[in-house]
């Protein structure tokens, strides 16, 4: 049983094409920001690498480094203004505990606040390119738990820094002329189009996230039915 200190990056993206398509900047840059746009699939099974998800052993302070695309004009106007702190707020976060029957449920608890539009496993773009010892070193536990039959139980509590959110896009929201263009030139179904689309201007946009502290904490144990008979 190992504890994991972390700089946790939260984050909920859209599908990007759902809402380009009815009309960004080509400079890439590193910068966290709602509306900007991000290929998750160029990296996918390894955003652990760009995304500061798990603990690191290195002295630089970077939380998110992942290239991005300002996509939408005007986009902060459908920004979402976050709650005022209460001066008398000691900690603000969240505690959260979980129980898990397996490997699977362990990974799908441990990035539960992460969401990728049409994704149906969005753990998966973090921990699918993981080899057994590197995931037992993510998660703090000894690499012969990683595989048999072993129950989990997951504790983590995170202390909140910076929030943010978009409100829904209007489905007329304005882009740049540049991917305007893209857009022109992209057919729905041609692969290949679509594909160079993706590439160049990213597949989702990031609709909000959460930046903070975790601590994480990973307990295992053996299952074993109990049965009890009352007279």
């Amino acid at each position: 049983m190992v504890a994991s200190v972390c700089v946790m990056v939260r984050t909920h993206t859209v599908l990007l094409l759902a809402v380009a398509l009815c009309r960004a900047a080509t400079t890439l840059d590193s910068e966290l920001g709602v509306g900007k746009a991000i290929n998750i699939f160029m990296r996918y099974g390894y955003l652990s690498i760009c995304m500061r998800v798990v603990p690191r052993n290195d002295t630089e302070g970077w939380v998110f480094r992942e290239p991005t695309v300002s996509v939408f004009r005007d986009v902060e106007r459908f920004a979402i203004a976050p709650k005022p702190r209460q001066p008398k707020t000691l900690f603000d976060g969240d505690f959260h505990m979980e129980f898990c029957d397996n490997l699977k449920q362990l990974l799908q608890a441990y990035f539960r606040d992460f969401s990728f539009e049409r994704l149906e496993r969005p753990w998966r773009a973090f921990t699918a390119g993981w080899p057994t010892d590197i995931m037992a070193r993510n998660l703090g536990i000894n690499s012969s738990f990683i595989n048999g039959d072993h129950c989990y139980v997951l504790v983590r509590v995170s202390r909140f820094r910076e929030t943010a959110k978009l409100s829904d896009l209007p489905s007329n929201i304005g882009v740049e002329d540049v991917v305007f263009d893209a857009i022109q030139e992209s057919t729905i179904g041609d692969t290949a189009t679509i594909a160079d689309f993706i590439r160049k201007y990213g597949s989702h946009y990031i609709a909000s996230y959460i930046t903070g502290n975790s601590l994480y904490q990973v307990r295992r144990f053996k299952y074993s039915r109990i049965f009890r008979s009352g007279f």
